[in-house]
């Protein structure tokens, strides 16, 4: 079920409905209907913000995930993670940055406790560099 708003004699703008796995979201789409907002409430993951391109991908995404802990992640353009940010359920502050197929290549993290580390993995994923 979803209610459609649109102004008077114009295109659809958003909608609020309940997706088909029962996921409730709210839409904003562009003047060709394609959503490029959308906001949602994921049952597992919990809510879910995204922003899309002309073509449909994610291209930015915010959320709170596993532990309620908050993700922030940039997409190319074919919805591929390139970068991410995050907390973790430890309190580590983590950015990643990931290859074209969406394999994390390097992160930069902060533990809880103030300490660094600094990581680069291989397209076989093994760490050629770590410090400290």
């Amino acid at each position: 079920a979803s209610l459609l708003l649109s102004p008077r004699d114009h295109h659809i703008v958003a909608t609020l409905g309940v997706s088909a796995e029962g996921v409730p979201q709210f839409a904003m789409v562009d003047s060709n209907g394609k959503p490029r907002v959308m906001l949602r409430l994921e049952e597992k993951d919990g809510p879910v913000f995204s922003m899309s391109d002309e073509n449909g991908k994610p291209r930015v995404l915010l959320s709170l995930g596993e532990n309620d802990a908050p993700m922030f992640v940039m997409c190319d353009e074919n919805g591929k993670p390139r970068v991410r940010l995050n907390v973790n359920e430890d309190g580590d502050t983590l950015l990643g940055f990931f290859d074209g197929g969406g394999e994390c290549r390097a992160v930069l993290g902060t533990a809880e406790d103030g300490s660094s580390r600094i990581r680069f993995i291989d397209e076989n994923g093994d760490v050629v560099f770590e410090a400290p």
